[in-house]
């Protein structure tokens, strides 16, 4: 496995031999997490190491280090290689603070304005250079393939996260973090440093982030598989009319096409808090619901961000018909009536 140490947060856990279905049940943890998630999923390969970041639960950003290069890539980049390249490779799981995940972000998006070994540069005068500009800064100190991050808020140090945790002892409880970090860079026993300053740090988001968004998660719809574990039948239901209390939906457009289920009503539609979960950006967390009203199917958009459509029409509220169309966010669904 590759030699780079990085800091990690909180380990929900390290280095599991990667399977598809680990990484689908990951994916899924995250999901279930929603918003209170801050992270990433690492994936340590024999020459390489490869990051997927996630804000407030939804894919961000990806990249990689492979000799000693880091780069950014684009997340449906980063799936293609997980699903092509067999190479032997671990799993691991991080929950970080914003900070930390800004400073990976910083260093795989962005090159070092300074990048020198420690003995070459002096970096007190480089931190005093920062306060004097009042500036925001990354600073990584780097030893034994050991990555130590620093980040600057107008012009001072205002947080370290460390990969070597000896590190954290580089000084007294005193020490203020530009001394931990002049102690760090200049070792009593010699041992080489690598500094790299970063004074862009401006970063960005995956270009593809709304568009691959539902490709990382395992097949299933449904929130609740309790509630709704029945897949909708090969064979087409009796015709025999009778009041509809379920309705099948069939993705027709959208990441899921092709999947069919069978639904019980009332039922919720969403990318989050609901019982039909659609994994779209553009899907807001409760989009519509279905419900029915008699012998009436009803659909009704639950003051969406993006608004839905019925056979191309906007709608707020309406009666469906069997085979109506919904479209909502970049995801179509079918809907088809089951006789009771």
């Amino acid at each position: 496995m590759t030699k780079e140490v990085f800091p990690e947060g909180e380990a929900v856990f390290r280095h599991k031999p990667h399977t598809p279905e680990l990484f689908t049940i990951t994916i899924d943890e995250i999901d279930r997490a929603g918003e209170s998630f801050i992270g990433m999923i690492r994936v340590d390969e024999p020459h390489a190491v490869y990051f997927l970041f996630f804000l407030r639960g939804d894919a961000y950003a990806a990249g990689y280090i492979a000799n000693g290069k880091p780069m950014p890539m684009s997340i449906k980049d980063f799936l293609m290689h997980l699903s092509s390249v067999k190479d032997k490779r671990t799993l691991s799981l991080s929950k970080t603070d914003p900070v930390l995940l800004k400073g990976l972000l910083v260093f795989l998006q962005r090159e070092p304005s300074i990048k020198a070994s420690a003995d070459m540069i002096n970096l007190e005068n480089i931190l005093a250079g920062i306060k004097a500009e009042n500036a925001a800064a990354f600073v990584i100190l780097k030893k034994n393939n050991m990555f130590n991050f620093f980040y600057f808020h107008s012009g001072e140090p205002k947080m370290a996260h460390f990969a070597d945790i000896s590190g954290i002892q580089a000084g007294t409880e005193e020490s203020s973090l530009s001394e931990q970090m002049l102690l760090y860079a200049y070792p009593s026993d010699k041992a080489p440093v690598e500094i790299m300053v970063y004074r862009d740090i401006t970063t960005s988001e995956a270009s593809d982030v709304s568009e691959i968004k539902p490709f990382l998660i395992s097949e299933a719809l449904l929130q609740d598989r309790s509630k709704i574990i029945e897949p909708a039948p090969a064979e087409p239901p009796s015709t025999k009319a009778e009041k509809p209390i379920r309705v099948r939906i069939e993705v027709t457009d959208g990441p899921q096409k092709g999947n069919k289920f069978n639904v019980p009503l009332p039922c919720t539609i969403g990318r989050r808090d609901a019982d039909l979960r659609i994994r779209d950006m553009t899907v807001s967390k409760r989009h519509a619901s279905l419900e029915a009203l008699g012998r009436k199917i009803v659909f009704k958009d639950l003051d969406s961000t993006n608004g839905s459509m019925v056979n191309g029409k906007g709608v707020k509220e309406i009666e469906l018909s069997d085979g109506d169309i919904i479209q909502i966010g970049n995801t179509a669904l079918k809907i088809q009536f089951i006789p009771n």
